[in-house]
């Protein structure tokens, strides 16, 4: 907010090259103070006036007003808030994109978990039958070998 541009190139009616001239605001203005550009200051009916009207540009010396170099400044500082503005929600739109990212991450992390231990249970299941049948299995297998046995010793 304290830094002047030389708005005489902007001007449609300047019809000058680009000025790039940049100074302070105190700087600008106690020289546009002392070179002023005005019909009043010329006429001398201005007398120590606080703020300049018209000056001429130090780089260029273009004929500008005070208040088209004040409107530059705001215009440029809210230009920056937008830009701030617009990074700042793009930020925010950034991380709500992120966490949803990691959400949909963490839940298709759950449903794999819950998947496999699904297939660990029926895995189980399946291990059990199987010694149930061979369990049964050789259950009759000595049963058949008691009564063999038994049948040899009759």
């Amino acid at each position: 907010m304290n830094v002047a541009f030389c708005t005489a190139s902007t001007d449609n009616n300047a019809g000058s090259d680009e000025c790039y001239t940049v100074a302070h605001l105190p700087c600008m203005a106690k020289h546009y103070l002392a070179n002023p550009a005005s019909e009043e200051a010329k006429s001398g009916k201005v007398v120590n006036p606080i703020l300049p009207h018209t000056g001429r540009c130090p780089g260029c010396k273009t004929r500008t007003d005070w208040g088209e170099i004040i409107r530059a400044i705001y215009a440029r500082r809210d230009g920056e808030k937008e830009d701030v503005q617009l990074a700042e929600k793009t930020r925010l739109r950034d991380m709500k994109a992120a966490e949803l990212a990691e959400k949909k991450r963490k839940v298709e992390e759950d449903k794999e978990a819950k998947r496999r231990q699904v297939q660990e249970v029926k895995a189980e299941k399946r291990r059990e039958r199987e010694l149930e049948k061979a369990a049964k299995a050789k259950g009759k297998g000595r049963a058949r070998s008691k009564v063999a046995d038994s049948s040899d010793t009759d």
